[in-house]
């Protein structure tokens, strides 16, 4: 049942609290749109046709968006080569890094007598892209003239507007302020009912989807851009997945091209083997108290099922079984496109889930904050090794105040988590396994001790002479690469040039102690962890190379190296951002997609285990 624990290396949310937006909203600003159009190799297709359809469909999206968007319209284009590899489907989900545009693929062919379009759009704002490949093929010769019309018309229907998304404590008042929503009017743009998809953005970098989560527009844009919508999510508590953190800037959110139409539905497990007999109930209404449910039928022997409803924009699904309601399901309504959705069947598989979610974004804040000491650390070893003393002391004071916020709200997450595993009635040792955290949190209260010492230690040195101050900041430099980068060749040539300039008993104690414990270290392990180990970029390479690590570990512990293995701590915060990106453009729902899922949550079971099992041996245990 928690096997998916040592995915908490991978959580992608955020702290219990209240929802905010401290993402400044692009109102005033239009958006980049460049349109890759790519046009196949045909008799047809001549050099003239290509120029003159290159020529209209600027032109036309120029007119479309006129003051929303800056248009350009190029053909070649660094994601081309993959495009034409592996197709607009699986090259777009796999996009890792973009440029805050868009990107607009049209690819042009000629195919029994007809022209084929084809076209989908990455979102770089988002790190979203379209939900579906669209495709038209027009007949020739009447077709041939409306191909560039016919391109606009796709890439306006998926050019899927940004917004910033506000207070979700009230899930059904949600306020999303659009970029570009003070250039020009947006009703037209986003009607009711249409929906968002929403990402977490966060401190460090980079977006995270929310994933089965949805807004669906109640009140349109008003002149000012701003919109109101309701928050459709998977867990009873719909706002607990748009809430605020300490690594969290906020949440963006970018509009689906739905449509209306029934939804065809295949439920599986978490193995993607099909449910059958399960009852699908739907609603037009949301999944407020007293929402209309409407019986959609069971899923047949390959778990699947269509709906005898209609919906708008999204159905709003609660599988039944055995009479009790086992999952509810936001999913947007994509052209006659087949949805794949993973189900527990178990009636008490919602509140672990929800559980689960809780924990897992509860590990991703940890890393948040232990990289946010790792950064701070290094701007420290800066600002010393400048003389800028006030400097350093001042960014100390500041990151020890962040370090606190941080252990405030961690600890309030901590207890909700607690509070959440008493409510899924869990056994002792599976709450024990729940708030294990592989000893992040004293890591983190190890850092503020440092900070607190650091602070003290400046303040008084700050009217010393200028020799004595010298020699502390190299010290204070050698200990922030000591224990904050594992860096001890650098951090003993930094103690041995401060002996230099006098030296005091405490000096000399960390210089020895240091040195002795240098002088254990393994030489084998030391060049594995620190020239292999940090450096593998893909969880196919770190699965390979996880059994090597072991074995280095073990080394270390035969020969009572506790400094070594501090670095393969260090690279795990490097391997989780890793398996994030991988993760965050599978799906579970997607059968191609369960194999590469398999093989992260292998990686992150074993990456757990062995953090665990280094922090219990540097604790002494």
């Amino acid at each position: 049942m928690f096997k998916r624990f040592a995915l908490g290396l991978l959580g992608s949310l955020v702290l219990i609290g209240p929802a905010f937006a401290a993402l400044p909203a692009a109102d005033r600003q239009p958006y980049k749109l460049t349109v890759v159009l790519r046009v196949a190799k045909h008799q047809l297709l001549t050099e003239v046709f290509k120029e003159q359809l290159g020529r209209e469909l600027r032109d036309s999206l120029r007119d479309a968006f006129a003051g929303l968007a800056e248009v350009n319209v190029v053909e070649q284009h660094p994601w081309l080569e993959d495009v034409e590899k592996r197709g607009l489907q699986q090259a777009l989900d796999n996009v890792k890094d973009a440029e805050p545009i868009k990107t607009h693929f049209v690819l042009v062919d000629y195919v029994d007598g007809q022209y084929e379009i084809q076209s989908r759009q990455h979102d770089g704002l988002t790190g979203l892209s379209s939900p579906v490949v669209r495709k038209v093929r027009l007949a020739d010769p009447a077709g041939r003239s409306l191909v560039a019309r016919t391109a606009a018309l796709l890439i306006d229907r998926d050019f899927g507007l940004v917004g910033v998304v506000g207070d979700a404590r009230n899930p059904r008042q949600v306020r999303v302020t659009l970029n570009g929503g003070k250039l020009a009017p947006l009703g037209s743009r986003v009607q009711k009912d249409e929906v968002f998809a929403i990402v977490q953005v966060n401190r460090l970098g980079g977006s995270q989807p929310v994933r089965e989560a949805l807004l669906q527009v109640v009140e349109p844009p008003n002149a000012d851009g701003v919109c109101i919508c309701r928050l459709l999510a998977r867990f009873a508590d719909p706002a607990s997945q748009l809430a605020a953190g300490s690594g969290v800037l906020g949440y963006r959110c970018m509009k689906l091209g739905t449509g209306d139409g029934p939804l065809r539905l295949r439920l599986v497990n978490d193995q993607g083997l099909p449910h059958f007999n399960l009852q699908v109930q739907g609603s037009k209404d949301g999944f407020e108290p007293g929402a209309r449910q409407a019986d959609q039928g069971f899923t047949n022997r390959e778990g699947f099922l269509q709906t005898r409803d209609k919906f708008a924009h999204v159905a709003c699904l609660t599988v039944v079984h055995g009479g009790n309601a086992v999952a509810r399901l936001p999913v947007p309504i994509l052209e006659d496109q087949l949805v794949v959705q993973s189900v527990n069947a178990n009636p008490d598989a919602a509140p672990l889930g929800e559980v689960l979610f809780l924990r897992d974004r509860h590990i991703r804040q940890l890393d948040e904050a232990l990289q946010l000491q790792v950064d701070l650390g290094q701007t420290l070893q800066q600002l010393l090794a400048k003389a800028d003393h006030p400097g350093a002391l001042e960014a100390a004071r500041r990151g020890k105040a962040r370090l606190e916020a941080d252990l405030k709200e961690l600890k309030a997450d901590h207890d909700g988590l607690a509070g959440a595993a008493v409510k899924a009635k869990l056994n002792a040792t599976q709450v024990n396994n729940l708030l294990a955290d592989g000893g992040r949190r004293q890591v983190l209260e190890n850092s503020h001790q440092e900070l607190t010492d650091f602070i003290a230690g400046w303040s008084k040195r700050m009217d010393s002479e200028a020799r004595q101050k010298e020699r502390d900041a190299l010290v204070d430099r050698a200990r922030l690469l000591r224990n904050r980068e594992a860096r001890y060749d650098e951090a003993l040539a930094l103690y041995r040039e401060a002996l230099s300039k006098g030296d005091t008993p405490q000096l000399q104690k960390e210089h020895r102690e240091l040195e002795e414990a240098w002088a254990k270290r393994h030489p084998p392990a030391q060049k594995f962890f620190y020239e292999v180990w940090p450096n593998l970029n893909s969880s196919e390479k770190i699965l390979a190379h996880l059994d090597d690590a072991r074995k280095h570990f073990e080394e270390c512990k035969k020969t009572g190296d506790k400094l070594t293995p501090r670095k393969l701590l260090l690279a795990g915060l490097l391997q989780t951002k890793v398996l994030e990106k991988e993760r965050s453009k599978l799906s579970s729902d997607r059968e191609d997609d369960r194999q590469p899922l398999e093989r992260i949550k292998t990686v992150a079971e074993g990456l757990q285990k062995l953090h665990e099992e280094v922090n219990a041996f540097l604790a002494g245990k």
